[in-house]
């Protein structure tokens, strides 16, 4: 859904529309249908009689599956006939809504033509179209296009509509969370752990719009969590506060909008874009938010708020360097995410107002404790060290989510909205990308390097034989006892000139085998018991009860004993 949003706003025309009835199109196959019988009758009076379903049915777990296999496999007969709109097609359907976006009218109009026709081969209709081009609507009555408002003119404001949960103003081309439902279920005044989980529930923001207003009503329910607040119990003091501070912020909700077209009213070639992604943490939360800036031929350069991901701290307690290295990694992921996407040809740029989670990426990962070492190692698998770079915290708008706003705050804030103003500048303006650390910015013990052990090694055994060579027991066990006559012959005078291997020599190598493969894996558990020591809790075979026989090999007590 998120991808399908991103992708939504590229283009400077924008249409939607969605298919009629479009689980009812799909028939049921007579062997499935017998899973969709139900009780049905005319006349309360007189029994029941059974029927079944021969569609498949809105409501359902598996409809939504069905009905994208089924177009998706209709989709397919025409990829060499329409191979444009085949593949918008694939990534413009979610579930029986059609979002999709083109670089002009003509292409649009083309897009719309064919893609009736490919839903009317199929009995089904593409209706209540939508589009912000006032010029493609007009073509579309030219067409007999059903609109969303085919009755009212071209002149008349069309109220806004849903886009997988978002309002688009096609009139103004503005995409905003609409609040009227969630301030109407507000209105009951309810305080209680369950009313707010439902508030949060009612608040949709695939592209975190609202990231830095909605984080502080998710800390108040983790608060409500940590503290055993019961679900329908009265709020404490302190946390009703908070509620009733942040309900009287909502109505800032309406504050907020953003032009869906990344570029706005740019209509110059772009010579370059970049995407720059922030990230920030603080002890409760922790997120990343993404830019777009192009700069024109006539080097005009602009930026666009692309995308933001929040996240509430863990209730595990982690240093503050740890969460701002969690927030970097949320910020390549939701990098790598929004490139692959987007399909720009742009560079990516990440930054973070932490040094030490700064120095930690463009480090070496296996310096570093297991924590910082494998986020580290995802960091630098997704992007290189070298697109890394510290910012002054003033100049990070992630902050904004890590220590929450409000509503109407945030719909003012341009830092939010638009990044720092440096973005807008040539790169020689920006902050030192490559800056050198001194050893005085930083806790030595903050940087978390991993502990080096040094092991005295007491006895070194090399096998003489490789066992990975042979895959019979009895073969390994004649060829050592071969080497072992090799060697006592080469040690002594009276050699062994025997033409056979004897039963005493198959028992040295059985017995060889044993020891070297005890001491590889138990070697520690051998040396404790040599000292007549107790194993250790962690050892995995303290609970056989092992025990040193007088061969000294490990044997464990049995039941005969």
């Amino acid at each position: 859904m998120l991808e399908l949003l991103l992708r939504f706003r590229k283009n400077p025309v924008a249409f939607t529309a969605d298919v009629k009835s479009a689980f009812l199109q799909i028939e049921l196959d007579l062997r499935d249908r017998e899973f969709t019988r139900f009780f049905w009758t005319d006349n309360l009076n007189n029994n029941p009689y059974v029927l079944n379903f021969t569609r498949v049915l809105f409501g359902l777990r598996p409809s939504p599956y069905l009905l994208a296999a089924t177009l998706k496999h209709h989709f397919k007969k025409y990829k060499e006939q329409y191979p444009h709109t085949f593949d918008l097609l694939n990534s413009s359907i979610y579930v029986d809504d059609f979002i999709c976006g083109r670089n002009d009218v003509p292409d649009a109009l083309r897009t719309t033509l064919e893609c009736l026709q490919i839903f009317s081969d199929a009995s089904m209709l593409l209706r209540k179209w939508r589009t912000n081009s006032k010029q493609l609507d007009l073509l579309w009555q030219q067409e007999g296009v059903e609109t969303e408002f085919s009755e009212t003119s071209a002149t008349d404001l069309k109220p806004p509509i849903k886009v997988l949960g978002l309002a688009w103003d096609s009139e103004k081309d503005l995409i905003y969370f609409d609040p009227k439902d969630l301030l109407k279920f507000m209105s009951r005044k309810t305080e209680s752990k369950r009313f707010i989980l439902s508030v949060v529930g009612r608040i949709f923001d695939p592209i975190g719009i609202l990231g830095p207003f909605v984080i502080k009503l998710k800390c108040l329910l983790q608060d409500l969590w940590t503290l055993g607040v019961d679900w329908d119990s009265e709020l404490p003091p302190k946390l009703r506060h908070k509620w009733q501070q942040w309900s009287s912020e909502a109505e800032g909700l309406t504050e907020i909008k953003i032009p869906r077209f990344y570029l706005g009213d740019v209509d110059q070639e772009l010579s370059s874009v970049d995407i720059h992604c922030f990230s920030d943490a603080s002890k409760s939360a922790y997120g990343t938010i993404l830019y777009l800036r192009f700069v024109t031929c006539n080097n005009k350069i602009e930026t666009s708020f692309i995308c933001s991901k929040s996240r509430v701290a863990p209730l595990k307690s982690l240093t503050l360097p740890r969460l701002e290295l969690t927030a970097a990694l949320l910020s390549a992921r939701l990098a790598k995410q929004v490139s692959s996407c987007l399909k720009f040809n742009a560079n990516i740029y990440y930054w973070t107002d932490s040094l030490i989670s700064y120095y930690w990426i463009c480090g070496d990962s296996s310096a570093f404790k297991p924590y910082i070492k494998n986020r580290v190692q995802e960091i630098q698998l997704l992007s290189d060290p070298s697109q890394w770079g510290h910012c002054p915290g003033k100049d990070n708008p992630a902050d904004l989510i890590s220590r929450g706003t409000s509503a109407v705050k945030l719909a003012q804030n341009e830092l939010w909205w638009h990044g720092p103003p440096w973005l807008k500048l040539a790169p020689d303006h920006w902050p030192n990308r490559q800056r050198d650390i001194l050893d005085s910015e930083l806790c030595s013990e903050e940087l978390e390097y991993r502990s080096s052990v040094h092991v005295a090694v007491t006895q070194q055994r090399e096998s003489l034989v490789d066992i990975n060579r042979f895959s019979s027991l009895k073969k390994l066990l004649k060829v050592t006892a071969w080497v072992f006559r090799f060697v006592n012959n080469a040690r002594i005078v009276n050699k062994s000139m025997n033409f056979y291997i004897t039963a005493d020599e198959i028992q040295n190598a059985e017995y060889f085998w044993l020891k070297y493969v005890q001491y590889e894996f138990y070697s520690a558990e051998i040396l404790t018991l040599k000292r007549n020591e107790q194993l250790r809790c962690s050892s995995e075979i303290k609970s056989l009860v092992p025990y040193l026989g007088e061969d000294n090999l490990l044997r464990i007590t049995g039941r005969l004993l």
